[in-house]
């Protein structure tokens, strides 16, 4: 087997998410196309999350812009996560040609569904990237740059209470918001 180009960006991300997530253990789902990287996350908490990977080269060599095209099977796949309520993260390697300056950015798959487009256009801003909405920068939205850093227990706990119940990290089945702060889970009743 020889190595194709996406086994080394994938190796990028999965290189930033192990030196964030000490904890966490790595599965790989079998899939039938090897162009995409769908992974199964669990921490030592036994929370389960899935993570999506895509990158793109910067448009432009003097802008920081990446744009990301997402097939109509990747947004179906998505979609099947979300109905299967599988915390989701879409980890997007936002890549220079030098690579050296290459950043990835986290989108939570509520973030991308709730965009119900299949390209979009990232740009840093200090401490944020805004996603664009359409032509005017008004409609951007921006998510944290530093969320690569958090760990998959975090990023989990903040999906289920933006969730309002629609999400359980350890069962997959609605969770109470007071359940999870108190550190109960549905499925331990």
């Amino acid at each position: 087997m020889t190595l194709k180009q996406q086994h080394f960006y994938y190796g990028a991300i999965l290189s930033a998410i192990i030196e964030n997530n000490p904890d966490a253990s790595v599965a790989m789902l079998q899939r039938n196309d090897e162009h995409r990287g769908i992974f199964t996350i669990e921490t030592n908490t036994s929370q389960k999350c899935c993570i999506f990977f895509k990158q793109a080269l910067q448009k432009k060599k003097e802008t920081k812009v990446w744009q990301f095209l997402f097939s109509d099977d990747d947004v179906d796949i998505l979609k099947i996560y979300y109905n299967e309520k599988i915390p989701t993260f879409i980890y997007l390697l936002c890549r220079t040609s030098e690579l050296k300056n290459s950043e990835i950015a986290v989108l939570k798959l509520d973030e991308f569904l709730n965009l119900n487009k299949e390209s979009i256009t990232i740009k840093p801003n200090h401490h944020n990237f805004d996603i664009s909405r359409g032509k005017s920068p008004s409609n951007d939205f921006s998510i944290a740059r530093n969320r690569i850093t958090k760990d998959f227990d975090t990023l989990i706990t903040e999906v289920v209470k933006d969730s309002n119940g629609y999400y359980c990290p350890r069962c997959n089945i609605p969770i109470d918001i007071e359940q999870l702060i108190q550190r109960h889970c549905c499925c331990q009743h």
